[in-house]
């Protein structure tokens, strides 16, 4: 049964989420010499809902792979080896992505630390749809 545009499949490992609309930030090396990618949600908030229910339902867990900024835009954050891209990724420009949201659960010295990353199976451009004009 094929799932419906937008819906959340649900396991206990990961939340996938299809065709969200972003737009391409930049690119930067993080401390760990990882580059990592920024993207900004074009969609409403509410289509992250199941991932941010998820964190509300458990406040344990950590979504540093996305945040809200002072003037209320919402950040995905994904290192770039999560990222499956053909071409390069181009400043400013929106994309639909695919995004896979894959839990992780790591012991540390001061406990369990539970979280989910981003992978992203899927990007493309976002097509620029044409306006007819009546002339």
């Amino acid at each position: 049964m094929a799932s419906k545009k937008g819906r959340p499949k649900n396991n206990n490992n990961n939340i996938i989420i299809n065709d969200i609309n972003v737009e391409y930030l930049s690119t930067k090396t993080d401390k760990f010499d990882n580059s990592v990618v920024y993207l900004k949600l074009t969609d409403p908030k509410n289509k992250l809902k199941p991932i941010i229910d998820t964190q509300a339902n458990d406040k344990d867990i950590k979504l540093s792979c996305i945040w809200t900024t002072d003037t209320q835009d919402v950040i995905l954050k994904v290192k770039e080896k999560w990222l499956n891209v053909a071409d390069d990724l181009q400043t400013l420009t929106n994309y639909v992505i695919n995004a896979d949201f894959t839990a992780y659960s790591l012991d540390t010295d001061n406990g369990n630390v539970r979280g989910y990353y981003i992978k992203i199976p899927k990007i493309k451009k976002k097509k620029i749809e044409d306006v007819n004009d009546d002339n």
